[in-house]
């Protein structure tokens, strides 16, 4: 989906609940448990809260035949793996949407509340929104119209493990002129994301 420009404030060390949190079902255990809103979940929360006040969110909905998708993955895997790089849809899909953000400029821009003026991007920064034990992550590909698929994976694994890890730079979550949400790997079939203001 499309994004507003910006992301949450700089990630920091994850937040450790103060009571050991009960198993399902437990009985023994307290009926419920409390752990206080901050850090990187505070700023998260707050962003999107925000971005549900500003934006207005839409889903849309199409199927594609991925046959040619599929191939040409299947024939670029072996590259990759040479290079030590694993190789995903996604890559393909930042490299689609890029397309259509160029055919598209209104996609790739932004709302600025204070001029009233709608702010067209001449760059293709995509941000690619990651779950972590910390909360959501969104690191950005800069100027993903210039790279080459292998690229890109190279740079999604390596900004994957540093999200993962807690080690990401303020510079490297900010910015995105448009974000993608990936839910691949659990296998939904439909989400409804929030732009990431």
């Amino acid at each position: 989906g499309g994004s507003l420009p910006g992301a949450a404030s700089a990630p920091t060390a994850p937040a450790t609940p103060s009571v050991k949190i009960p198993i399902f079902g437990d009985s023994d255990g307290p009926e419920e448990v409390r752990e206080p809103l901050r850090g990187v979940r505070k700023a998260i929360s707050a962003a999107m809260r925000k971005s549900l006040d500003r934006a207005a969110h839409f889903t849309y909905v199409e199927e594609i035949d991925c046959a040619a998708l599929k191939s040409t993955r299947a024939s670029l895997k072996s590259e990759a793996l040479d290079r030590g790089v694993r190789l995903s849809y996604l890559p393909f899909i930042i490299k689609a949407c890029v397309q259509g953000l160029k055919a598209h400029p209104i996609l790739n821009s932004m709302l600025d509340d204070s001029t009233q003026e709608i702010v067209y991007k001449n760059r293709y920064h995509i941000g690619i929104a990651a779950a972590t034990d910390a909360g959501l992550m969104v690191p950005v590909i800069r100027d993903a119209d210039k790279k080459s698929i292998l690229e890109i994976a190279a740079e999604i694994g390596d900004l994957s493990v540093r999200a993962q890890a807690n080690r990401l730079t303020a510079n490297e979550l900010r910015g995105s002129t448009f974000t993608i949400t990936s839910l691949g790997a659990l296998g939904g079939v439909l989400a409804t994301p929030i732009i990431n203001d």
